[in-house]
């Protein structure tokens, strides 16, 4: 339909993309746009097995594929990359580290169009950068430091982050908010939420006899 209305170039950007036909891939393809896969959220919906996955056919075809995250209900910021490591090999077109790394970093720019700015480091570009710490069990072994980077070093590791020169994040905790008048108001939040909507948090679980 975008196509039709010809608003499908170069300046899209389209986000979720988990229900693709051959011919929309095509579409893609020739327009030139930038795609935002929610892994996590093809997962959660239930797709696997029922609706092919394109996603590692449009990072073949030179498609600019980021990563994105639509499921704060059920996982981790940060875990979109293994689940689209789990994704791509459940299509059998597995995805290496490297790349996907490359589609939070690289194509994560590219899709916003500042990768004339950040994504990669290099002279020119700003001092964006994180510092993953694998001192955590579930990082280990560490046979191959891509991979561990990409998949098993997760949002949790990060130790430091720099946003053009910056330090935003140190030993683990943010330097510009506070973290736990953040965390009281989120908590604050939903609870507003769940009381509007007349639910309850209780679970039937565990039982206690």
């Amino acid at each position: 339909h975008l196509a039709e209305l010809g608003v499908l170039d170069a300046a899209s950007t389209l986000v979720h993309m988990n229900t693709l036909s051959s011919e929309d891939v095509d579409l893609v393809v020739q327009a030139g746009c930038s795609v935002v896969w929610c892994p996590g959220h093809y997962l959660t919906m239930g797709l696997a097995g029922t609706v092919e996955c394109h996603m590692p056919e449009l990072i073949r075809r030179e498609v600019k594929v980021a990563l994105g995250s639509d499921t704060a209900r059920n996982a981790a910021m940060g875990d979109e990359s293994l689940c689209a490591h789990l994704v791509a090999a459940n299509a059998r077109q597995p995805l290496a580290p490297e790349t996907i790394l490359e589609l939070q970093t690289i194509n994560a720019a590219r899709s916003a169009g500042l990768e004339g700015i950040t994504g990669s480091i290099e002279v020119g570009k700003r001092a964006d950068i994180v510092v993953a710490k694998p001192d955590l069990p579930d990082a280990y072994p560490a046979a191959n430091p891509v991979q561990q980077l990409a998949l098993t070093c997760r949002a949790g590791h990060a130790r430091i982050v720099l946003v053009d020169g910056e330090m935003v994040l140190e030993a683990g905790h943010s330097t510009r908010v506070d973290e736990r008048e953040a965390f009281a108001k989120a908590q604050e939040s939903i609870r507003g939420r769940i009381a509007r909507l007349g639910l309850s948090p209780a679970t039937p679980w565990p039982v206690i006899r």
